[in-house]
C-alpha cells in the first residue's frame, strides 16, 4: 500500500474518497491471489499493527513527533527503508483495529489533521515546493467537492487550506 504522495493523486483522493477507496478495493480483490505469498516487502504498514525490532526503531529515532495523528507510520516506514531495514508484511497475521475512535469525536478537525499530516509527509519526503503544489491541488479538489456536496467538512478543510501557504499550515498550533 502506498500513501498518496503526489499532489494530483492526493487531490483525487480528497475530491472523491469513496470512489478512490472503492476502486482500490476492487483492485485489491482482483489481485488477491498474487498477494497470498507468505511474506513480502512493502512500502509501509499501518501503525495500529506495526511490530518492530527495537534496534531498528532506535536507529531511526522512533516516531517523528511533529506528526500529531496520521502519517507517522508511513514516515517511520520510509525512514526504516532509508536506513536499509526491510518493511515486511505477513498476510497470515490477523488483528482487529477499531478505527474512527478518535476521528468520530471531531471529524472536521481530524480531516484537517489528516491533510496536515499528508502535507507534512510530502514536505519531508519531496520538499516544500511539492507540498505547496499538493496544497493547491487539495484546495481546488475540496472546493469542488464542497460545491457538489454542500459539505461542511469539505468547506472547513478548504478554508484551512486557503488560510496560508504550506509552511504556515505546518507550523500553525493545533
Amino acid at each position: 500500500i502506498r500513501p498518496p504522495l503526489g499532489p494530483a493523486a492526493l487531490a483525487l483522493w480528497a475530491a472523491s474518497p469513496r470512489a478512490v477507496s472503492g476502486a482500490y478495493g476492487l483492485w485489491r480483490s482482483a489481485t488477491a491471489f498474487a498477494r497470498r505469498r507468505p511474506v513480502r516487502t512493502v512500502e509501509f504498514l499501518q501503525g495500529a499493527v506495526l511490530l518492530l525490532r527495537r534496534e531498528a526503531f532506535d536507529e531511526v529515532r522512533g516516531f517523528d513527533e511533529s506528526f500529531f495523528m496520521y502519517g507517522e507510520d508511513a514516515d517511520l516506514c520510509a525512514r526504516l527503508r532509508d536506513a536499509q531495514w526491510e518493511v515486511v508484511l505477513c498476510p497470515d497475521a490477523r488483528f482487529v483495529h477499531v478505527g474512527g475512535g478518535s476521528t468520530g469525536r471531531n471529524p472536521e478537525r481530524m480531516r484537517i489533521e489528516l491533510l496536515r499530516s499528508w502535507l507534512r509527509l510530502i514536505a519531508k519526503r519531496k520538499g516544500m515546493e511539492e507540498a505547496e503544489r499538493a496544497r493547491r491541488w487539495l484546495l481546488l479538489a475540496l472546493r469542488l467537492r464542497a460545491l457538489a456536496l454542500r459539505g461542511t467538512r469539505e468547506r472547513a478543510a478548504a478554508g484551512w487550506l486557503a488560510s496560508g501557504g504550506v509552511g504556515d499550515l505546518l507550523t500553525l498550533p493545533r
